[in-house]
């Protein structure tokens, strides 16, 4: 299963690649290039949106560590303009409320 998996993602890769050779050869008009930079965070927003505001096609209440943690990661990719530092305070955020969320449930 790992091969076939690997497989897949050196396919992907390579297809990915000689894709952007190409288009390094074509030249596309400005308009064309203003609006393909709309596409990275329209594909990006349909992967997260969904894991964050539904489960099992539900909406979630406010108090889930997935929209609390979303929110404090908006606000610093806001505030702070590199992607690394954004993602660690995700990280770190969604871990703390994941693990207290989870701590008082045992109580």
């Amino acid at each position: 299963m790992f091969a076939i998996a690997a497989t897949f993602i050196a396919i992907v890769i390579l297809q990915v690649k000689s894709v952007s050779v190409l288009v390094s050869v074509i030249t596309l008009h400005p308009e064309i290039k203003r609006l393909l930079k709309f596409t990275e965070p329209a594909v990006l927003t349909a992967m997260w949106a969904p894991m964050i505001f539904t489960t099992d096609g539900h909406l979630n209440t406010v108090d889930k560590a997935y929209v609390i943690s979303g929110v404090i990661t908006v606000v610093a990719a806001i505030v702070i303009p590199r992607t690394l530092p954004v993602i660690i305070i995700g990280l770190i955020s969604f871990g703390i409320l994941r693990f207290f969320s989870e701590a008082s449930l045992m109580l």
